[in-house]
């Protein structure tokens, strides 16, 4: 694909998201146009089996009784770097809980720090994700209040593998979709956990 016809696609993306979005974040015709968009130009995925370094968006809605209980707030349509995949679900990094600005300086940050590894294509890569550096590395602290954990029974819509050449497209919009707290807030939230220091370990 050339960089123009990828550039007119990634514009023809952004003015669909843009239609569906509402002032609270993505709706259910925001997963709709995604899906037949990428259907549409041929790079629909939707993964059964997950593996680390994918960006997914789908939608979900927690199934255990006392989270639910509880005033745990929580994104309904997430978009998750893959960490970690079992039987009864996965881990990942949700970049929704993170302001847009952070949100993009965490993307470029790992985007440097972790080797793009190819895929069949050039919509396949994915990116060689550690939990150790993340934890680790002072540029990747970001991560931490967006380190969350999904169940398969909670997952309303199947995920969406992202094609790579529209990762920044997607993470520059505004998708997220809070229950139980407003996001300003929420960002607000995040950068106390951001800043907070790491505990000190006994002797």
């Amino acid at each position: 694909m050339k960089d123009s016809d990828i550039d007119s696609k990634k514009a023809e993306l952004e003015k669909i998201l843009l239609e569906t979005l509402t002032t609270m974040g993505g709706t259910d015709p925001t997963y709709a146009e995604l899906l037949a968009f990428f259907l549409k130009h041929k790079m629909l995925s939707r993964p059964k089996r997950l593996i680390v370094g994918q960006l997914l968006f789908f939608k979900y809605l927690p199934t255990d009784k006392r989270f639910i209980k509880s005033n745990r707030y929580y994104d309904i349509y997430p978009l998750i770097f893959v960490t970690d995949s079992y039987r009864g679900g996965f881990q990942g990094i949700n970049l929704h809980y993170l302001d847009p600005e952070t949100r993009n300086l965490l993307f470029q940050n790992m985007m440097k720090q972790f080797t793009t590894i190819k895929g069949n294509n050039h919509r396949t890569n994915r990116i060689a994700l550690n939990y150790s550096a993340l934890s680790s590395r002072r540029t990747l602290r970001a991560f931490k209040p967006c380190y969350k954990q999904y169940r398969w029974d909670g997952i309303q819509k199947q995920p969406i593998l992202i094609p790579f050449n529209f990762w920044q497209t997607i993470i520059n919009q505004d998708l997220g979709f809070f229950r139980k707290k407003k996001k300003p807030n929420i960002y607000l939230e995040s950068w106390g956990i951001i800043r907070k220091p790491p505990s000190s370990k006994r002797k």
